[in-house]
């Protein structure tokens, strides 16, 4: 039962029903202001990724906690994999095939953060000197679509990848903490509607925070 915005919280629930681990192996965040306000933004920032001038969908969700992070899960996305292990898939609502989005944390093996991601930008520059040899016989694909960027949160740095993948829209954020790398991964095959799909998955993805 994650903490819904405009309903009962977890911490009321337990005198009436008890609060235990979900069936996809998360477990309910306790009601205080700070989480229901992250709930609330979330969904003001679904709400606002419209079409057409309006909302795809009226959105409801709550903020679930795995063992690592805490997550917003829209409660219209059903959710596949080991949750415990904390590598999981969210099935989109309203773009079941055409988009992905994809959690996974696990060990940096002695690679943090910001070495990873400085390691992405050199390969990159190794392809953009390959491409611009004359002597090339052929063009190296992109690492990156262009710059990491760098973006705070309440629980540290984080980056968002552009991924460079053809035709379809893709990026991860990627978020560290001591011994361990975490990244969001959401992409949507070039289709009408594709900029809110992403629009709508990003909103989730940074919601993503490192449990203290």
């Amino acid at each position: 039962m994650p903490l819904r915005t405009g309903v009962l919280a977890c911490a009321s629930a337990v005198v009436l029903l008890g609060c235990g681990r979900s069936t996809d192996g998360s477990m309910p965040v306790h009601a205080d202001r700070g989480i229901a306000s992250a709930g609330a933004a979330v969904i003001a920032a679904l709400d606002s990724c419209e079409q057409g001038g309006r909302p795809t969908m009226r959105w409801s969700g709550g903020v679930r906690a795995f063992d690592r992070f805490t997550l917003f899960v829209p409660d219209s996305a059903a959710l596949v994999g080991d949750a415990d292990a904390g590598h999981f898939t969210l099935s989109w609502p309203g773009c079941p095939d055409a988009c992905r989005f994809a959690v996974g944390v696990h060990a940096d093996s002695g690679i943090n953060l910001e070495a990873r991601v400085a390691r992405m930008v050199a390969e990159q520059r190794l392809v953009d000197s390959m491409n611009a040899d004359p002597r090339s016989e052929a063009m190296e694909f992109d690492v990156l679509a262009g710059p990491p960027q760098p973006f705070d949160t309440s629980h540290g740095r984080g980056y968002r990848i552009d991924d460079a993948c053809g035709d379809c829209a893709a990026s991860t954020l990627m978020f560290g903490k001591a011994g361990l790398i975490a990244s969001v991964s959401l992409s949507a095959d070039a289709m009408p509607g594709a900029g809110h799909r992403m629009c709508e998955m990003m909103a989730v993805a940074r919601s993503f925070a490192w449990r203290r």
